[in-house]
């Protein structure tokens, strides 16, 4: 019989909403509810921004469960503003890394530490303290849960890894465990000589979904088709609601989405959930808006911006729109796919390796896959873009090994060769003016 667990320390840079969090959350409710030994939890992150709201949160899912009084014996929290996000240049790097795992072991050593996405790379400081102390200290056990590689496109925050000497991140020790939030990423480490007593595939935990209780769902779009008719002229306020719940980041793929809306035979509108935020991601956002409002893309951009309860909220669009779509070309773990079988809803979306292990969960009369969208090019444009990547891999040939570039320069090589190319590797610009010819061809949309 394995140990029993009386003590376990969770960290994140922070508690702020988004799906690391609610990971988290579900996580702290579980050990609570389900580890009756359990004498403290203690809940460490580097900002205070969002920790009231979750401890509230928290504590209402563990009053509904008649437990708020065990949790409010055993939760602890922290806030160590070093472990929150660092992405700029550290002076005295090592000497500041020893201190920070000096302060670490002292205020936790002992427990089990269980850590997320410890080598992202949005804080090389709070990593090299980590595997110092996995190293060092044989007793310490850690815990790395992984939601995201730096090396899956995070180039920048692979670079603020490099840059602080951090190469070797993923260690082999009998004092860790890794647990993956797929069976792709668990495959990862695996073929990378980690052993397997070492990984655990550990899927995002799935709360089931608050059904709409007499919802005017009807009515509820009619307002918001109303709110928006004068920003967005192609909004057909009696077309099928095609629902894309995501924030407008690049990765997403917002565009491509909006290019199978517009090609489509019948009028559609595509609803996409939110604006981007981050500064990274404004221009991306913007333009993807843009493509709304001059009418290159049916639909509403920005549903969820809209409170109350005239509107309609993220489960009724999910259980009532004519169809949930997903061109996201990277994805951690894919709420929105298990969402859309939770309530039923038909699925359209590009398919992604994280769907490996889960795949027999999506009925085949209701999810249909797609590998890529191939689009015409002129040769010209089909060189621009393979001139594009091949530069990129120059900048990126750094981080890659030499097979890896090797074959990535063959690939890129090969793009614009022929009349046609993925949508979704054009440059944004390239992608909006294949959206204009939409609207100025049908033929070009037949192709």
């Amino acid at each position: 019989m394995g140990a029993i667990l009386k003590n376990v320390t969770i960290f994140h840079y922070h508690l702020q909403k988004g799906g690391v969090t609610t990971v988290i959350q579900m996580g702290v409710e579980a050990v609570i509810r389900y580890i009756p030994e359990l004498k403290a939890v203690r809940l460490v992150c580097g900002s205070a921004s969002g920790l009231e709201e979750f401890e509230t949160s928290l504590m209402e899912k563990l009053q509904k469960a008649g437990c708020e009084e065990t949790g409010r014996k055993c939760l602890e929290t922290d806030v160590i503003p070093e472990i929150g996000y660092l992405e700029s240049d550290v002076d005295d790097f090592d000497i500041r890394a020893d201190k920070l795992a000096e302060k670490l072991l002292a205020e936790y050593g002992g427990s089990l530490w269980w850590i997320h996405n410890y080598q992202l790379g949005k804080n090389a400081l709070f990593t090299a303290a980590l595997l110092q102390i996995a190293k060092r200290n044989r007793k310490q056990k850690l815990l790395f849960h992984i939601h995201d590689f730096p090396e899956c496109a995070r180039f920048d925050n692979l670079r603020n890894l490099r840059a602080a000497g951090l190469t070797d991140l993923y260690l082999q020790q009998p004092n860790i465990a890794y647990a993956l939030i797929n069976e792709r990423d668990r495959r990862f480490l695996s073929d990378a000589g980690i052993s397997e007593d070492r990984l655990f595939l550990l899927n995002n935990p799935v709360e089931a979904p608050r059904r709409p209780r007499g919802a005017d769902f009807t009515g509820k779009m009619k307002n918001l088709c109303e709110h928006f008719s004068t920003d967005y002229t192609k909004l057909d306020a009696g077309a099928p609601a095609v629902y894309y719940p995501v924030r407008a980041i690049r990765r997403k793929n917002i565009l491509e989405a909006g290019l199978i809306c517009a090609a489509a035979e019948r009028n559609v509108n595509l609803i996409v959930g939110l604006p981007g935020l981050s500064e990274r991601e404004r221009n991306y956002s913007a333009a993807c808006r843009h493509c709304f409002e001059k009418g290159l893309i049916p639909g509403i951009f920005g549903s969820g911006t809209l409170e109350g309860d005239l509107y309609p909220t993220y489960n009724e669009m999910l259980e009532n729109s004519q169809m949930i779509i997903s061109s996201s070309v990277q994805e951690g773990f894919g709420y929105l796919f298990v969402n859309a079988v939770q309530l039923d809803a038909p699925l359209f979306a590009r398919n992604l390796d994280i769907l490996d292990g889960i795949r027999e969960v999506f009925p085949a009369e209701r999810s249909i896959f797609y590998d890529e969208v191939d689009v015409p090019l002129t040769k010209a444009e089909g060189s621009v873009v393979r001139d594009m990547y091949i530069d990129k891999l120059e900048y990126l040939k750094k981080f890659l090994s030499r097979d890896a570039e090797d074959k990535l320069l063959a690939e890129a090589a090969e793009i614009g060769r022929s009349s046609t190319a993925g949508f979704s590797y054009l440059p944004v610009n390239l992608q909006i003016r294949c959206l204009d010819r939409i609207g100025e061809s049908a033929e070009y949309s037949e192709e």
